[in-house]
């Protein structure tokens, strides 16, 4: 592929399904060295400034999709990047006599005031771990609490990696994208069919680094006039009550890296997992 102009210092193409053509809306799109990124648009299309041309390298990704990793140095300007289906068999679960009761992890009565804001595009996802009370259990709906302005985002279930704790196994391989200006939103999982293999599974907000996102806010710091960028939605929190059983919050990077993430002593993302 032809070098990229680096005076102009952009890389941007199209992102599309290697096999069917056609384009991949808001696939994930990070400069590695960097530790930060954007979302393609809704047409797959995505453009974005790397500080470091020459060196740095794009991982392109979304889901049911293999990540790819391209050197920004062969990105063309309005190029094709071709993505490829990712193909995984999911651990065999044997489910009997499962219970019609509905169990509620993490519930809560009303929405808190507390808020997590996302401001620099460093962080791609952001998950929560919970457990569930036997194996085998069906993810039915989920609730969350967000502030009251309209965002596009996505949800993503996730195993959890038997050594390291942290999210693993992608559990559905469909999109779920919720648009809301709701600050109190319910999201029926049923027809996804999401069973849990073992107890403990992680509920994960996908942001959309898209324009439709961004929020702007006019503060005045040290007496200058300045335009603090935040990324919707912004997501409530809540304190854990003393027998909550999940505990665990972990944050996915742009170069696709898993850490811990220590919010706050006591504190739970307010996010309501129903099973059955």
């Amino acid at each position: 592929m032809p070098l990229i102009t680096f005076a102009q210092k952009k890389c941007s193409g199209i992102v599309i399904d290697r096999i069917t053509g056609s384009r991949i809306p808001y696939a994930a799109i990070g400069l590695i060295k960097e530790n930060k990124g954007i979302n393609a648009n809704e047409d797959g299309s995505f453009s974005i400034v790397p500080s470091f041309p020459q060196t740095d390298s794009l991982r392109i990704s979304s889901v049911g999709y293999k990540a790819l990793l391209l050197p920004v140095s062969t990105c063309v300007n309005e190029g094709v990047v071709m993505l490829q289906q990712e193909i995984r068999e999911l651990k065999e679960v044997i489910v009997s006599n499962r219970s019609k009761q509905t169990f509620i992890l993490n519930k809560f009565r009303k929405c808190s005031w507390s808020i997590y804001k996302i401001g620099l595009n460093t962080i791609s996802q952001l998950a929560q771990r919970f457990n569930a009370p036997a194996q085998g259990m069906q993810l039915t709906a989920l609730e969350l609490c967000k502030d009251d302005s309209e965002s596009k985002f996505r949800i993503r279930i996730y195993d959890i990696d038997s050594t390291y704790k942290y999210p693993s196994n992608d559990l559905v391989d469909s999109v779920i994208e919720v648009t809301s200006k709701e600050g109190h939103v319910r999201i029926n999982l049923e027809d996804y069919n999401i069973i849990i293999p073992g107890k403990s599974f992680f509920i994960a907000i996908e942001w959309l680094y898209i324009p439709f996102n961004i929020q702007l806010k006019k503060e005045k710091i040290n007496g200058r006039r300045i335009v603090q960028a935040w990324y919707k939605p912004q997501i409530k929190l809540i304190e854990r009550e003393q027998n909550a059983i999940n505990e665990d919050i972990w944050e996915l990077s742009f170069m696709g890296r898993w850490a811990n993430r220590w919010v706050s002593k006591g504190v739970n993302f307010q996010i309501t997992a129903e099973l059955r």
